[in-house]
């Protein structure tokens, strides 16, 4: 299978790593970028991906073709890809609120021609720990058995409905800012009191990761470690009687909401 990539952007950059870390031959990658500086990018870090500036070249070289462009450029590219040979190829769109129903209008004539498949990943695919929404019609399972067994590699797969698709593009891929600035406040509440700037984001780094290890080890919620820790009349006692976190909550909600109602109006704008 040789996968063509249009867009290299963070994203796209994303994508390219994570392949290449989980096995995918470089051989076995093209990638389309419009300017010379995002190609010479593309060749100083991988000699053996093929670059174009030609999209007619890339769909005519590869099975799969990626689409990792900005949703206001959706129309624009695949007015472009529709007028090439994309009969029995596999389109796969990583354009958040794009709908196959509207990538078929986009394609027109040749929607019929293809199989389309959308996912909506995080950039943590680079390290292959990503989380990724996948949608596709029923019947094209069969088809997309050798796509979904690439997706695995890059992270964790999750097969939802088009209508839920968005809840992961805000959960998981813009829920990493989120998460990040959460431990953004804990790395400088932490450093009023070790006034070490590198020796916080240490200890808030680890302290993440034994959360998570913990949760994952023993199989358990969150609110079991906070009661395993919180013991009566001790340190940790004192302190979460002044941590507020239902107002937590709220405030991530509101992220999660905003996020959410630009998801669905990403098309309009």
């Amino acid at each position: 299978m040789r996968i063509g990539i249009i867009g290299y952007g963070h994203l796209g950059k994303a994508l390219v790593r994570g392949l290449i870390l989980t096995g995918f031959s470089q051989n076995d990658i093209d990638i389309n970028a419009r300017t010379q500086k995002t190609r010479d990018c593309v060749r100083d870090g991988f000699k053996d991906i093929y670059v174009t500036d030609n999209k007619e070249e890339l769909v005519n070289r590869t099975d799969v073709i990626i689409l990792v462009t900005e949703p206001k450029n959706a129309k624009e590219v695949l007015n472009e890809i529709k007028d090439y040979k994309i009969d029995a190829k596999i389109i796969v769109s990583f354009m958040a609120g794009i709908t196959i129903a509207e990538i078929k209008s986009m394609l027109g004539k040749k929607q019929d021609t293809v199989k389309l498949f959308r996912v909506m990943p995080n950039i943590a695919i680079q390290d292959g720990n990503g989380v990724i929404g996948v949608t596709y019609e029923e019947q094209d399972y069969e088809k997309f058995q050798d796509v979904l067994n690439v997706l695995k590699k890059l992270g964790y797969v999750l097969r939802m409905d088009e209508d839920s698709l968005n809840h992961i593009t805000v959960t998981a891929a813009s829920g990493l800012a989120f998460a990040a600035c959460m431990m953004n406040s804990y790395q400088k509440a932490s450093n009023t009191l070790i006034n070490d700037d590198e020796k916080s984001k240490e200890i808030t780094i680890r302290i993440f990761e034994n959360v998570i290890n913990m949760v994952k080890r023993e199989n358990c919620s969150f609110d079991d470690i906070i009661c395993r820790i919180t013991t009566k009349g001790g340190t940790t006692e004192a302190g979460m009687k002044n941590l507020n976190q239902e107002l937590i909550t709220e405030n991530l909600e509101i992220c999660m909401k905003k996020s959410y109602e630009k998801t669905n109006n990403i098309t309009s704008n």
